[in-house]
């Protein structure tokens, strides 16, 4: 089962998937790929600003630098030619981006069991767009691997779950692509970061 998660910039999103994880863990399932949730500053309003992002690396849950915010600093940390080559607002590192798709290419080594929980924060312009940024997370929804062998009858990973946060702009070329591996996806669109939405039943449907 394909899951996309979807929702206005900075509504919750992977809030929402963080706490997805959480339930799945706890029910004994075992979560692989990559959350990417913010890190926030406090504003000159008594806000707070989204000036970098992290990366959560599963099942480890190890934490690596993955973003900071253009024009934050005259130099970006570390090199982000992938993310300057798009123009996208977030220069994203590219020794990040390297880290990542090796570890959606051990996942794809490994391959997906019926208790695993793919997890992709996110599939973007630099994807879906540019064929770059996760490219190895790319190819495994376009193909998943899994270790109980593809269901013959229509295509699709029998076995298989996956939960992929997508921009609303992006999410119908996003249904078209990964359709035939997965058929049709349940599309989760996200209201407010304090919503639990979806997340047991979703995950009572992942264990059945």
């Amino acid at each position: 089962m394909l899951v996309l998660v979807t929702g206005d910039r900075q509504v919750g999103k992977t809030r929402w998937l963080e706490r997805l994880v959480e339930a799945c863990e706890r029910q004994g399932m075992t979560c692989k790929g990559v959350v990417c949730p913010g890190v926030w500053q406090p504003d000159e309003c008594g806000g707070l600003a989204k000036v970098g992002i992290e990366a959560l690396l599963l099942p480890e849950h190890e934490n690596i630098p993955f973003a900071c915010k253009r024009g934050l600093s005259p130099e970006a940390p570390a090199p982000s030619h992938q993310a300057d080559a798009a123009k996208l607002v977030w220069q994203i590192y590219d020794e990040a981006i390297e880290r990542i798709n090796k570890q959606f290419d051990d996942i794809a080594s490994q391959g997906l069991g019926k208790r695993d929980l793919l997890v992709v924060d996110e599939i973007g312009v630099l994807e879906l767009v540019f064929g770059k940024g996760f490219a190895s997370a790319l190819a495994l929804l376009d193909a998943p691997v899994c270790k109980a062998g593809p269901d013959q009858a229509d295509g699709c990973c029998a076995d298989a779950h996956a939960a992929v946060i997508v921009r609303p702009e992006l999410i119908e070329d996003a249904k078209k692509r990964f359709a035939p591996a997965w058929g049709d996806p349940c599309v989760v669109d996200i209201a407010s970061a304090d919503t639990r939405q979806g997340i047991e039943s979703l995950v009572s449907v992942f264990l059945a």
